[in-house]
């Protein structure tokens, strides 16, 4: 064999070795190209599933949100309307302070204090108060400026018997009653859609 037919047959099996080792080369970078399409597909899906969960949390948060605007709006239109409430009763009850039936109220009230404390030394009352306790014969009256809408009875040994003033007791009311008033404004204002 001459070299020349040598060098052909090598160059023949080197072009064929060639073709061989590309194809493969070919083969596995197509498998790997598919591998890394499927994997980018399935993070692709993984994606749109956690952007659509996103949308969906941030829907619920603004739904949220809305619903605790709008109770916050209600409960201060709520608070508002307690607060009316309240601001009646409290003039009611200044209006009662001159009505005639206080003294007999004022004078009740003063009389039970003593039962249940012991013996009062003396009364601090607003200024109409003091008047309608006074009128009515009770002794060691005193108009203190700084007892409102009602009095304060203090027992022999200095301490406090006993308060009968409209904001304590409007508190300890609303304390026993107010949720009941509560539930009421609360359900007419749901029935007007307010």
């Amino acid at each position: 064999m001459s070299v020349e037919k040598l060098l052909a047959a090598i160059s023949a099996e080197a072009d064929l070795k060639e073709r061989e080792i590309f194809g493969e080369a070919a083969h596995k970078a197509d498998a790997v190209m598919s591998g890394a399409k499927s994997r980018a597909a399935e993070l692709d899906r993984a994606i749109e599933m956690k952007k659509r969960e996103i949308a969906l949390r941030g829907a619920a948060l603004d739904a949220a949100r809305k619903r605790m605007e709008d109770r916050s709006v209600s409960l201060e239109s709520f608070n508002a309307a307690v607060e009316d409430i309240l601001g009646i009763v409290r003039t009611m009850y200044r209006r009662f302070i001159d009505e005639p039936g206080y003294g007999a109220f004022v004078t009740a009230e003063l009389a039970r204090a003593g039962e249940e404390a012991g013996r009062i030394s003396e009364v601090h009352a607003d200024e109409k108060t003091a008047a309608v306790l006074k009128k009515a014969g009770v002794p060691n009256v005193i108009a203190d400026e700084t007892v409102a809408d009602g009095f304060t009875a203090m027992l022999e040994d200095g301490r406090k018997a006993v308060t009968c003033a409209l904001e304590p007791r409007l508190a300890k009311l609303w304390r026993m009653y107010g949720w009941k008033f509560a539930a009421r404004i609360a359900a007419a204002a749901e029935e007007n859609g307010n």
